[in-house]
């Protein structure tokens, strides 16, 4: 999953504080992920490479269909630009074949901090694609669709940051 959080009118600093994660799908998410990342997609490709940045520590999903939050992320966020953020989800070696997950993240699920405190965002639910666990070592995914292949590719769901001069 590929989301920018854009920031749009804030005279002060602001920064990305934490982000929540939500799972779903059929399979397992606490026992057939092996782990939950972001990283910074400097090159805005949308895939993960060399020159990403790691944002936060790996997470786990401690249950099914659960949530994991990245806090104290203390990310500048450059004004009147995006900053695009993967969720990189690590499938693990025992996922089950045929399963399927998802991740999505809420715009109320991500903080942004300001001089006058939390800087409500708006903007739309970052979606990722349904993807499905297929043969392989390790066991790897397959796009569910041809809409969610195009999504899987980089198009980039907004999630923006909107503060009043007063921030």
């Amino acid at each position: 999953l590929q989301l920018a959080v854009q920031r749009f009118g804030a005279r002060d600093a602001l920064t990305l504080d934490s982000i929540v994660v939500l799972a779903s799908g059929s399979g397992d998410d606490s026992t057939e992920i092996a782990s939950v990342r972001l990283a910074i997609d400097v090159n805005r490709d949308g895939l993960l490479d060399a020159g990403d940045t790691p944002l936060g520590a790996p997470a786990t999903f401690a249950v099914d269909n659960g949530v994991v939050s990245f806090d104290a992320l203390a990310l500048a966020l450059p004004p009147d630009a995006s900053t695009q953020i993967l969720v990189l989800l690590d499938i693990a070696a025992s996922a089950v074949l045929g399963r399927t997950f998802s991740v999505r993240v809420e715009p109320s699920d991500v903080v942004v901090q300001g001089a006058e405190g939390r800087v409500p965002p708006r903007g739309t639910t970052a979606q990722g694609p349904l993807v499905t666990v297929v043969e392989g070592v390790p066991p790897t995914v397959s796009i569910d669709s041809p809409t969610n292949r195009i999504y899987e590719q980089g198009t980039t769901l907004q999630i923006f940051v909107t503060a009043s001069d007063n921030v």
